[in-house]
């Protein structure tokens, strides 16, 4: 099951308010993107999301995510991992930093629904 976060209703508000969405999937993941302007720069959220069939499908989604990032002017792509296992859904570290990613302080609670 899908995080509100990554769903219809939720890229319909932020369209609303002026947020450039992108909505990008794979074979095996699908990510609703927002583009984000801060003081200092721009970034691609991806709250709750890539979310993943299966870890297998991370480096696909991230090397989409990152062109996107790119493709948008954005500095930097702050997404989530989750996998659409409800009993696994966080992605393990080693997984992330394989892929040049790393964990910083959480924007969203983890294991919400």
């Amino acid at each position: 099951m899908k995080h509100f976060l990554q769903g219809e209703a939720w890229q319909t508000l932020q369209r609303e308010i002026g947020a450039p969405c992108s909505v990008l999937e794979g074979e095996g993941w699908s990510a609703r993107g927002y583009l984000v302007k801060g003081k200092i720069n721009t970034r691609l959220y991806v709250p709750y999301g890539p979310v993943l069939n299966s870890v297998e499908a991370l480096p696909a989604a991230i090397a989409a995510l990152r062109a996107e990032g790119k493709r948008l002017g954005a500095a930097f792509l702050r997404c989530e991992p989750t996998l659409i296992d409800p009993l696994h859904r966080a992605v393990a570290t080693e997984q992330m930093r394989a892929l040049g990613l790393f964990r910083v302080r959480h924007r969203q609670p983890e294991f919400t629904q």
